[in-house]
């Protein structure tokens, strides 16, 4: 059991959350209900009411003065590329979200691919 509602019972059944599915248990401890296990391989939309956790880590360049060659902050094989073929503003920090290509988030819901870019960054006189 991962977690339950601290709320206690309600109409003599308490809301829990059971190897990752909802789950309604009696007073009794028997489950009377439980969420099935989803077995579709079908790319479904995502729809949350909260913020998302961050899943894009940051990469610093190494300093040679660390050990373990993070510069400070952890490493991350998402190193930058080079984007070709992307129209992006000169002289400006881009991000653009690709509503033309589907993608995949989590290899589960449907999504769209984040690009991100400098170019050409002048420092501000």
């Amino acid at each position: 059991m991962q977690e339950f509602d601290r709320n206690g019972f309600v109409n003599g059944l308490i809301k829990a959350v059971i190897d990752d599915k909802l789950s309604y248990i009696n007073k009794s401890g028997d489950i009377v209900w439980q969420q099935q296990d989803d077995t579709s391989t079908a790319l479904k939309p995502l729809n949350i009411d909260f913020m998302n956790r961050g899943y894009f880590y940051a990469y610093s360049t190494p300093k040679n003065t660390d050990a373990d060659n993070s510069g400070g902050w952890a490493t991350s094989p998402n190193k930058p590329n080079i984007i070709t073929g992307k129209n992006f503003p000169g002289n400006s920090l881009s991000i653009t979200i690709d509503t033309n290509n589907i993608d995949t988030f989590a290899n589960r819901f449907f999504g769209f691919k984040l690009l991100s870019a400098i170019q050409q960054l002048t420092p501000l006189s």
